[in-house]
């Protein structure tokens, strides 16, 4: 098929969906891929539009989802992506419409867009809470001013609130940061320690925010902070989400992991990951990783991390069997995929992996006390609905 055939077909099926002939654009779209069109975010816009008329809820999701994987910022998709959460779950279906509003640069689209925002806001009491980022500056310099750029993207289109905590920050993005006018900084003395400092960090966060717990090495790519808001309105069971990158990974994304060459093959990856999902949740005993997203009852009743543990890695369980006993879950979200600036000392924050097995300043192996803090802690496998895998 040439272009000026391809143009005209899809004029006329544009054309029958305008009448409201959904059952002739059917059979034109029939047409049209059998002599071989091509299948874009636009077909995929008619084609979710055919379904949900027809009433085929499973075709119009996948078509959505087929077309955010040719173009992941078109924001007639994610309308129609809340439209189909409207009767399933009005939380996610206010966040798609917002970032639908984020991804519009047509105004008169946009003036639609925020009616439906006001409609589900002031109408019906629907809306999702602001998130505020909590990012721990340490690592390399000139890491956290990347963070951040990344962190004030994410940011534009929910209201959020950006925090940054330093800690062993270089002078020059310290002075860097102090120059920063929207956001706030929590500089914490060589005297304190972690925890407290991660207490005062949260003391700046607004009461009505989901918090998102960052390292100043981490990159957020477009749409992974809107996955992971989506994941934590999946269900009112989820406390905490955290996200894959090229150092947290399942095995259903070890592969592609592995063959992504560099940053630019991890960036194009992430284009790939951060689309719609049917079960993109899975639960877990705990969250970990470079990002965390808490919801903020969640953080009321937790309160934040706590870093006082020999070894990092026994922060996450600690923090993770908390937001249990406060009676929410630990997920991982696949749809939401993060990337992590080169920095070698990062890819170990928490010490060496043979440090395990080192005495502490008591004298008691860490390995011993790793297997203190989990005698009879086995959880077993959840059940729930169907957001969440079997797994």
């Amino acid at each position: 098929m040439n272009r000026n055939e391809e143009l005209k077909q899809k004029e006329q099926l544009h054309a029958q969906i305008a009448a409201g002939d959904y059952r002739k654009a059917g059979r034109l779209l029939e047409d049209y891929l059998d002599q071989g069109g091509p299948y874009d975010d636009v077909l995929a816009i008619y084609d979710a539009d055919i379904a949900q008329s027809l009433g085929d809820s499973e075709r119009t999701w996948a078509a959505i989802r087929q077309g955010l994987l040719f173009h992941p910022e078109n924001y007639e998709l994610y309308v129609m992506l809340g439209n189909y959460y409207l009767d399933e779950n009005r939380e996610q279906s206010w966040l798609c419409y917002e970032h639908a509003l984020s991804c519009c640069r047509v105004p008169e689209d946009r003036a639609q867009i925020q009616e439906m925002l006001r409609q589900l806001t002031e109408d019906c009491g629907v809306s999702a809470g602001p998130v505020a980022a909590v990012i721990l500056c340490r690592g390399k310099a000139g890491h956290i001013r990347q963070c951040v750029e990344s962190v004030r993207h994410a940011l534009a289109g929910c209201a959020g609130q950006l925090v940054v905590m330093t800690d062993r920050c270089a002078e020059a993005d310290l002075s860097w940061l102090r120059q920063q006018k929207d956001l706030v900084l929590a500089e914490t003395g060589a005297e304190e320690q972690t925890s407290p400092a991660w207490e005062k960090a949260a003391s700046f966060v607004r009461p009505d925010a989901d918090c998102l717990l960052m390292d100043s090495d981490t990159l957020l790519p477009e749409h992974a902070l809107f996955w992971l808001r989506m994941a934590l309105y999946g269900s009112p069971a989820a406390g905490t989400v955290g996200s894959m990158s090229g150092r947290i990974a399942n095995s259903r994304l070890a592969g592609p992991i592995a063959a992504a060459a560099g940053p630019d093959g991890l960036n194009r990856l992430a284009r790939r990951i951060n689309v719609p999902m049917r079960y993109p949740c899975e639960v877990l005993p705990w969250t970990r990783g470079a990002a965390v997203l808490i919801r903020r009852q969640a953080l009321a009743l937790a309160g934040v991390p706590r870093q006082g543990f020999a070894d990092g890695v026994l922060t996450d369980r600690d923090y993770g069997k908390r937001i249990e006993a406060a009676g929410y879950r630990n997920l991982l979200c696949e749809n939401s995929f993060l990337l992590r600036q080169e920095d070698e000392a990062a890819a170990l924050p928490h010490g060496s992996p043979d440090a395990a097995g080192s005495p502490d300043k008591n004298g008691h192996s860490k390995c011993r006390r790793f297997l203190l803090f989990f005698a009879g802690n086995e959880k077993g496998y959840y059940q729930d609905t169907k957001y969440f895998t079997g797994q």
